[in-house]
C-alpha cells in the first residue's frame, strides 16, 4: 500500500489519478506555468474581447476563434434526430465517463490515429478511458492525457435526466466528421431549474477540431472552466480559456478551431510473405494513416507526422505484426514479413503447460514460463505455468502482453477458462484479458462471468477493468475464471493477458495455469453456507446455535481461515468473535451444532450473524442469518435500548480492550464497508470533523440510486449508517458520501 495520508488517498482514487513518484510540478505550479494567455485587447464595445488566437504548442497545433478575422464561422450541426444518444442509454452520471464509441474514420490527434472516444461527464471528449475529475486545470495537465475539453468543470447529466449527449459521423463539405453534442447539459448539482449549456465538438478527418457553443443559460458559471486540448502524455497542449474572471466566455455563437500543423512525414516499403514473395492486399497502419499493399507488395502512407507511433501490418491468414516505429520528417522506409498463421485449434482444447516444447503463448516483459518458485510457490497443477516473474516481484511501469500463438475457432456455448493466482498493489496495478479476431492486429477486452475485481477501472493505472486487490475475494488464492465467447461464434480468435503496473510499489503479480477452451460453466470454487438452529436469545443471554457447510471445487486442499462477527442492533459491526485456521478439502464438509455465546450485557434487538471463509481480510465466501435478543430490564426496571459495542465487552474483557471516550474526527472520511462482501446488510462509517450537510447514497453499476443513507444537516462525530440490501441483486455497488465540496466513494459487493 502506498504510504499516503488517508484523505490524500481518497482524493486520488476519486479522480482516478495514479500516484506517481519523481520530481514533478504541483498542480498549482502547472496552472501558473500554463496560465491562460487571453488578455483584453479588442476595442469592440460589445462583450469583453480576449485574445482570439494562440499557439503553436510543441507539436504545432494553433487555435483561432470566431472573433478573429478569418476565424471560423458558427454553423451548428444538429444530430439530435440522427445521432446515437449515450447519456441516458449508457447512464452517464456525475463524475463519470462512458464509451468507447466509434469515430467512423482514423482521426489524426497529435500524430496518432484515433478510432474511438469516451464521453466525460465533466465536459470533455477523450481518447483514453481514464476518468476526468471535476476540478478543471490549465492545459496541458500532466495527470491526464489525450483530451478535448469543451467546458471542463463540475458538470452532471445524472444519467440523462439533466442533459443528453449525441454522437454521429457525418459529411461536412468534402470531409468526414464526427460530431459529439452536449444538449441541455447541467452543472452539478443538477435540478429542474438549473442553467444549461449546449455545445459540440466536431472532429474532421484532416485533424481539425472545432468547438461550437449554441447557447449558455444565464447563471451558468463560466468563471470556472477550461477549454483546450492536450496530447497523450499530458505534457503538450493548448489552453483557450482557463477560469476567465469576466465569465463572458464561452457564449452562444462562439466557435474555436484547433488546427494541426502540416504533416511532413511519409512511410513506404514492401510487405512480404515470410521467406517468400511480395504480398498483395496486406493492410499497413502507422500513426494516423493506413493503406493496402499493391500487387507488388508496395505500400505508401502520406500525411504522417514526425514522432514515435504504433505501426501494424496484417492480412487474413497471416500473423499480424504490431510494434512501434519512429518517423522523421521526409520519407521513411519500413518492410514487413508476415508469417502464415498456424492452423487454428478447432474443437475442445486443454493446456496444463506440462507437455514441454514451444508454449502455446508468447510473453513480453515480465511474463515468464516455467516453475514459479516465489508466490504462489508452485503451479496450480504439475510444475509449469505462466507468471509475471517466476522468482520474485513484478517490475515498475509495465504494460506487458502474454499472447496466444494459435487461433481458436469458437463454437456454440464455448468459453475460455483458466486458473489464476494473483497479488497486485490494490487500486493501482492489475491484469485483464483481451481477444483478437485479426491475429493480433487489434484487441478488445473481454469480461469474466463474475466480473473483474475493479469493474470500472477507476483505480488502476490504465483506467481499465482489472483483476487486482481492490476489494477482491480472490487475492492470493487459486481461482478458476470463465470468459463466455458467445459474441464470437464461428470466428477464429486469439487470446492475450495484459499485465500493467504503475511506477511505484511492486507485488508478486499473477500466475496463469490449466487453461481450457470448451463448453460448460464454472461452478463456485468455494462456498460457505450457514443454517440457524437457535436464534431466540433471552434477556439474560444464551447461545446462538447454527450448522455450517463448506463446498470446494478445488482439486487440492485450501489453507485459509474461518471467522465470524455480528451486526449489532444499532448497525455497528462487532468482531471478529472467532478466528480459526481451516483446511478445506475437495468436496463437501458439514459442521453441526456450532455455537456463539451472547452475554447478558449484549444490547437487545435484532442482530445479523456473519460467517466468512478466506484469508482475513480477504473473503472467498460469506453467509449470514439474523437472530434476536429480547429487551433487557435495567437495574431499576427501566428498558435499556442504547447499549453499544463497548458495553458488550465491559464485564468480561480486560480493561485495555474498552475504547476511550471518542474524540471528534480530525478530518472527513468515508470508512470501508463492513462486512465486505456482505449478505443483505452492512455498515458504513462516516467521520465528520464539524456539523455540516451530509449526503450518503448507494449506487449500482449502472449509476442508479439504490438507497439514501443520509441527506441533511448532521452533527460532528463518527456516524455508522446501515445498508439494507435484502431486496437487491447480488453484485457490485458503490457508496458515495458528499461533505461540502468533498466526495468519497467506497465499493462493496453483495453476495447472496
Amino acid at each position: 500500500m502506498k504510504h499516503l495520508p488517508l484523505l490524500l488517498l481518497i482524493v486520488c482514487l476519486i479522480v482516478a489519478m495514479p500516484v506517481v513518484s519523481g520530481s514533478k510540478m504541483t498542480p498549482a505550479e502547472w496552472q501558473q506555468n500554463n496560465i491562460d494567455k487571453k488578455t483584453q485587447s479588442d476595442t469592440d464595445p460589445g462583450l469583453p474581447r480576449l485574445d482570439s488566437t494562440g499557439g503553436p504548442d510543441t507539436f504545432g497545433y494553433t487555435w483561432i476563434d470566431s472573433e478573429e478575422a478569418g476565424g471560423p464561422t458558427y454553423s451548428w450541426v444538429d444530430i439530435t434526430g440522427t445521432g446515437t444518444e449515450v447519456a441516458a442509454a449508457d447512464e452517464l452520471d456525475d463524475d463519470d465517463r462512458v464509451g468507447p464509441y466509434p469515430i467512423g474514420f482514423l482521426f489524426p490527434f497529435y500524430g496518432a490515429g484515433e478510432e474511438y472516444f469516451w464521453v466525460q461527464s465533466n465536459g470533455g471528449v477523450s481518447f483514453v478511458p481514464n476518468l476526468l475529475g471535476l476540478s478543471n486545470q490549465s492545459m496541458p495537465y500532466p495527470y491526464y492525457s489525450a483530451l478535448i475539453a469543451l467546458f471542463w468543470d463540475d458538470l452532471d447529466p445524472e444519467n440523462g435526466q439533466y442533459g443528453s449527449v449525441y454522437y454521429d459521423t457525418v459529411t461536412i463539405g468534402l470531409q468526414d466528421a464526427c460530431v459529439v453534442s452536449f444538449i441541455d447539459y447541467s452543472e452539478h448539482p443538477p435540478s429542474d431549474t438549473s442553467p444549461r449549456i449546449n455545445m459540440q465538438v466536431i472532429m474532421f478527418d484532416d485533424g481539425r477540431i472545432r468547438l461550437q457553443y449554441q447557447s449558455i443559460d444565464n447563471g451558468f458559471d463560466c468563471t470556472s472552466c477550461t477549454v483546450g486540448i492536450q496530447d497523450h502524455t499530458g505534457n503538450d497542449g493548448l489552453t483557450v480559456i482557463y477560469n476567465n474572471a469576466s465569465g463572458n466566455y464561452p457564449y452562444g455563437g462562439y466557435v474555436v478551431d484547433f488546427i494541426p500543423p502540416d504533416p511532413t512525414a511519409s512511410l513506404s516499403g514492401i510487405v512480404y510473405q515470410l521467406g517468400g514473395t511480395p504480398l498483395a492486399g496486406a493492410n499497413v497502419r502507422c500513426g494516423c494513416g493506413e493503406t493496402v499493399s499493391d500487387a507488388s507488395g508496395n505500400y505508401t502512407i502520406t500525411g504522417l507526422y514526425p514522432g514515435t507511433y504504433k505501426d501494424i501490418a496484417w492480412k487474413s491468414g497471416y500473423d499480424a505484426i504490431n510494434s512501434t516505429t519512429t518517423l522523421a520528417a521526409g520519407n521513411n522506409v519500413l518492410h514487413y514479413s508476415l508469417a502464415i498463421s498456424p492452423m487454428p485449434i478447432n474443437g475442445p482444447f486443454t493446456e496444463d503447460f506440462e507437455s514441454g516444447g514451444t508454449p502455446l503463448f508468447t510473453g513480453s516483459g515480465d511474463w515468464q514460463f516455467g516453475t514459479p518458485t516465489y508466490d504462489p510457490n508452485g503451479a496450480h497443477s504439475g510444475s509449469n505455468a505462466w507468471s509475471t516473474i517466476l522468482t520474485g516481484d513484478y517490475n515498475l511501469s509495465r504494460d506487458d502482453w502474454l499472447i496466444s500463438q494459435k487461433g481458436f475457432v469458437v463454437q456454440a456455448n464455448y468459453s475460455l477458462k483458466y486458473w489464476h493466482w494473483f497479488d497486485y498493489e490494490g487500486g493501482y496495478d492489475g491484469y485483464n484479458v483481451w481477444i483478437s479476431t485479426t491475429a493480433g492486429a487489434f484487441w478488445e477486452m473481454i469480461y469474466p462471468t463474475d466480473g473483474y475485481s475493479d469493474p470500472d477501472g477507476f483505480f488502476t493505472v490504465f483506467g481499465l477493468p482489472n483483476f487486482n486487490n481492490w476489494n477482491t475475494n480472490e487475492e492470493r488464492m487459486w481461482v478458476e475464471k470463465e470468459f463466455p465467447l458467445g459474441d464470437y461464434v464461428g470466428e477464429t480468435v486469439w487470446f492475450a493477458f495484459r499485465h500493467n503496473t504503475d511506477n511505484s510499489v511492486v507485488y508478486s503479480g499473477v500466475t496463469i495455469d490449466d487453461l481450457s477452451f470448451s463448453t460448460g460453466g464454472t461452478a463456485p470454487y468455494v462456498l460457505l453456507q450457514l443454517w440457524p438452529v437457535n436464534v431466540n436469545i433471552p434477556s439474560y443471554g444464551g447461545m446462538v446455535v447454527y450448522d455450517a457447510g463448506i463446498t470446494s471445487t478445488y482439486s487440492q486442499m485450501i489453507t485459509g481461515q474461518a471467522w465470524t462477527d455480528l451486526i449489532l442492533p444499532n448497525g455497528n459491526q462487532y468482531g471478529p468473535l472467532l478466528v480459526i485456521p481451516i483446511n478445506v478439502m475437495p468436496g463437501y464438509v458439514f459442521y453441526g451444532n456450532l455455537m456463539q455465546n451472547i452475554p447478558a450485557m449484549a444490547p437487545p434487538g435484532p442482530y445479523m450473524f456473519n460467517g466468512y471463509l478466506g484469508r482475513r481480510p480477504y473473503v472467498a465466501s460469506m453467509d449470514s442469518f439474523p437472530f434476536t435478543k429480547t429487551v433487557t430490564p435495567g437495574p431499576d426496571g427501566e428498558v435499556v435500548l442504547n447499549w453499544d459495542a463497548e458495553e458488550w465487552v465491559t464485564s468480561e474483557a480486560p480493561p485495555d480492550v474498552v475504547e476511550a471516550t471518542p474524540q471528534l474526527p480530525e478530518s472527513f472520511a468515508l470508512h470501508a464497508v463492513r462486512p465486505n462482501p456482505f449478505n443483505a446488510s452492512a455498515t458504513i462509517t462516516v467521520d465528520l470533523p464539524e456539523a455540516t450537510d451530509l449526503e450518503v447514497r448507494v449506487f449500482n453499476l449502472h449509476g442508479q440510486s439504490m438507497a439514501v443513507l443520509a441527506d441533511g444537516h448532521t452533527e460532528a462525530g463518527s456516524h455508522s449508517l446501515h445498508v439494507d440490501g435484502a431486496s437487491w441483486a447480488s453484485g457490485v455497488y458503490f457508496v458515495q458520501a458528499r461533505f461540502g465540496d468533498q466526495v468519497a466513494i467506497r465499493k462493496m459487493t453483495l453476495l447472496k
